[in-house]
């Protein structure tokens, strides 16, 4: 072993620097220092008698992974060793001789162990032969797995349209297989799913761009009006379930308000607008200027509110409009509404209605939910709260198409129209989700 390994020489002392040995002390400079440990070499005599040797070991191929292994041992025996990782892997040692000597026993004794494992495993993997897989419709999602898996088993392959040809030995062939097998499962491959995917108003603009997706994921589809019934592998189904949700959110926030907040995921936010944001002036200017006695109006502050189950159901209103009406305008308002002795806070906190008709009062033409363009016509509806400011909503109102003919006392707006104008100073909605309260306004 030791002739077939290294080759052996003396060193001479050369005193030790104060610093420890960098890698340009070394004769080959792209030796990598990993330790460094020495013996007592202020006394050159002692190592001269201790036999103090430098050993080059030629690192066979079967102990290519072993390096950290070989450092611990050279470590524990108190030899110092560095690693030529150019050409042929060589190991430096340097330390006293019979440490050395065991360094090579350990190492005789690993590459022994190593081959007889190596002959075992030959021994275990058959006969070289070939095997024909036939291929499946999933196979082109992970081709380029099974190909390096094969590369890595040593394994030749060869594709056609209808089987995968392998050549190699009998066990490695056999994990190859195995390995596909477990692809084809998990892609859902052989557990074809019939499913029913519920759509939303949100999606019915966007049935030519669904179906184009679910024919690119290899699914079989059936469109309904709120309905789509798929057929094919799991993952494919839900990757199709994925780009419905995020057509969905898309769509939605084409309707939000201008200023909402995506980030804050409350259900409920009261976000304070900043005086000097444009925010603020768009609430501030049609408030100050509609109001009889402006100058002496005092805005104390302005609260966003952000209440999401009320505005999902808002816009989802107003896009099933669009759908059903898709040559008319969209027409939504920031309208005034005072809320008399009612607390704000029961509107915008209610997660299920928000304006809501059930208490609302038979007004001049009739019941239904009245909002102002002026807010000097709400400021007479304002509600007082116990520190004596007064407060009312500017609020998001789909007004659609409004009927401004002959005003009478209605419970619902004409046929073919969305609310009733008076004359464009106030406009009254007679369904619960036609409106919500975007701004609180607090003043004086």
């Amino acid at each position: 072993m030791s002739q077939k390994y290294f080759e052996e020489t003396k060193v001479g002392f050369q005193p030790r620097q104060p610093e420890e040995p960098t890698l340009e002390d070394l004769e080959d400079q792209e030796y990598e220092q990993i330790s460094y440990e020495g013996s007592d070499d202020q006394n050159p005599s002692s190592q001269e008698a201790w036999g103090f040797t430098q050993k080059e070991l030629v690192i066979p191929y079967l102990l290519n992974g072993f390096r950290p292994e070989m450092e611990a041992k050279a470590k524990d025996l108190n030899l110092t060793c560095y690693f030529h990782e150019t050409g042929s892997k060589k190991i430096i040692l340097m330390g006293e001789a019979h440490d050395l000597e065991s360094f090579v026993t350990y190492m005789d004794g690993l590459a022994q162990l190593m081959e007889e494992k190596n002959l075992m495993t030959k021994l275990s993997l058959g006969e070289f032969t070939q095997k024909e897989i036939p291929l499946t419709p999933s196979f082109k999602h992970f081709k380029p797995l099974i190909e390096k898996a094969a590369e890595t088993m040593e394994l030749v392959i060869e594709q056609s349209q209808t089987k995968l040809t392998v050549y190699g030995y009998e066990r490695r062939i056999k994990e190859l297989m195995a390995f596909l097998f477990e692809k084809e499962n998990d892609y859902g491959q052989g557990q074809l799913l019939d499913q029913e995917i519920n759509i939303s108003t949100f999606h019915r603009r966007y049935l030519k761009d669904i179906q184009q997706m679910a024919q690119s994921l290899g699914l079989k589809s059936d469109f309904g009006y709120d309905m789509i019934s798929v057929r094919g592998p799991r993952k494919p189904v839900d990757k199709l379930v994925l780009y419905l949700m995020s057509l969905e959110t898309q769509a939605k926030k084409s309707l939000f308000p201008q200023y909402w907040d995506f980030n804050d995921n409350n259900p409920l936010s009261l976000i304070p607008v900043a005086l000097d944001s444009p925010e603020y002036q768009l609430v501030k200017e049609p408030f100050v200027r509609t109001m009889r006695n402006n100058s002496s109006v005092k805005i104390n502050f302005i609260q966003r509110i952000q209440n999401k189950y009320l505005m999902d159901q808002y816009i989802t209103v107003i896009n099933k409009k669009m759908e059903e009406k898709p040559n008319e305008p969209l027409n939504r308002m920031l309208l005034f509404h005072g809320t008399r002795q009612n607390q704000p806070d029961k509107i915008y906190a209610n997660f299920d209605t928000g304006f809501d008709l059930q208490y609302a009062a038979y007004g001049s033409y009739g019941k239904g939910l009245y909002f102002a363009k002026n807010s000097s016509y709400s400021n007479g509806y304002c509600f007082m709260t116990k520190q004596g400011t007064k407060q009312m909503f500017l609020a998001d109102v789909f007004v659609g198409k409004s009927f401004t003919g002959s005003m009478t006392s209605r419970v619902k707006a004409p046929e073919g129209y969305d609310s009733m104008s008076a004359n464009g100073e106030f406009y009254i909605v007679y369904h619960n989700f036609y409106s919500y309260p975007l701004y609180l306004i607090d003043y004086n």
